[in-house]
């Protein structure tokens, strides 16, 4: 059975301005005025898309939504969640903790690197999975995408005034498993939590001191998880 992770934006409220609907109403009141607008389904990008993989993949058994860390983020990933609903088992909703536009440090230390985490959380526990990576901010899609790249996850793209989500076409990614393996150990601490006073000036793009701690940054952390798949033969 397929599970469906959708990458999602702010689409919404796109289509709540082209309906003349208030966005600051009630999550109730939105969703009875959404539900009464014609062709519901292309209501936003997120809808539309996730719609066009549904038809793709009608045997999806979950939908994984993963929203932004904001005010905006919460309620349209509760109106998605409700509605979707009607069309498949289990519909999830996973707010990416500082994945937040207005604070840029903290969106690229930490937003990028927990959507990263929580996209390798739902490959692990699920077989299967497609990737919708239409809406949402352009470094969350981008990062989205190299993940599914990089994991060999298909990768789907809903492309404005396009009827329907296409696959992008696989590319010859490749992660440093030759840095990784000179530098196991040094991985190895920053993963269990160890602190690195001086990071090697080679690894300045995968590890990084913040606030006395040290962290994999986003594409470290796809490095780290990669080799480790790989060690494992998976």
């Amino acid at each position: 059975m397929t599970t469906i992770i959708t990458t999602v934006g702010t689409s919404f409220i796109g289509g709540c301005m082209r309906n003349k609907m208030d966005f600051s109403q009630t999550e109730d009141v939105l969703f009875e005025q959404m539900m009464q607008v014609d062709r519901v389904q292309a209501f936003s990008a997120e809808m539309a898309s996730t719609h066009s993989l549904m038809k793709q993949y009608p045997n999806a058994a979950s939908l994984h939504l993963l929203v932004s860390d904001t005010a905006e983020g919460y309620k349209i990933g509760a109106l998605l969640q409700r509605y979707f609903e009607t069309f498949v088992a289990t519909v999830s909703v996973h707010v990416i903790d500082g994945l937040n536009g207005s604070a840029p440090e903290t969106f690229r230390q930490q937003g990028l690197r927990n959507l990263v985490n929580v996209l390798l959380t739902i490959l692990t526990e699920h077989d299967d999975c497609v990737l919708n990576a239409t809406g949402g901010y352009k470094a969350q899609v981008a990062f989205a995408g190299i993940v599914g790249q990089v994991f060999h996850i298909p990768v789907l793209y809903q492309f404005e005034g396009f009827d329907d989500v296409i696959q992008l076409p696989t590319m010859p990614l490749r992660l440093n498993t030759a840095l990784f393996a000179k530098f196991e150990q040094t991985f190895q601490c920053v993963a269990s939590g160890q602190y690195v006073a001086e990071i090697p000036l080679e690894l300045s793009e995968y590890i990084e001191n913040i606030n006395g701690e040290s962290k994999l940054t986003a594409i470290g952390l796809c490095l780290y998880e990669y080799a480790k798949m790989n060690e494992r033969g998976v």
